[in-house]
């Protein structure tokens, strides 16, 4: 990084300061079989963020096209790849 240490430690702070960790037993069973349904023949580990977006009613921002294009060939939308979540800033 061209960051001195300083700059370094801000940008941590302001990208953690929003920042929530969830433990996967707090992921209803519910919504990791939706998920499961949905990216596990892709990818198992991405089951979990997939199960927490299902629980929150919240929107996935990833780079991993792959599991964008499985879950919305299942019909699930709120997903997004990173470029289309810029898009809409731009």
């Amino acid at each position: 990084s061209k960051l001195n240490w300083q700059e370094h430690r801000q940008y941590a702070q302001a990208i953690f300061a929003n920042m929530t960790i969830v433990p996967r037993y707090l992921i209803e069973a519910e919504s990791l079989r939706k998920a499961t349904a949905l990216v596990g023949d892709t990818d198992l580990k991405d089951v979990s963020y997939v199960a927490l977006a299902i629980q929150t009613d919240t929107v996935l921002v990833t780079r991993d096209k792959p599991i964008v294009e499985a879950a919305r060939r299942r019909g699930f939308r709120r997903i997004l790849l990173f470029e289309e979540f810029l898009e809409g800033y731009a």
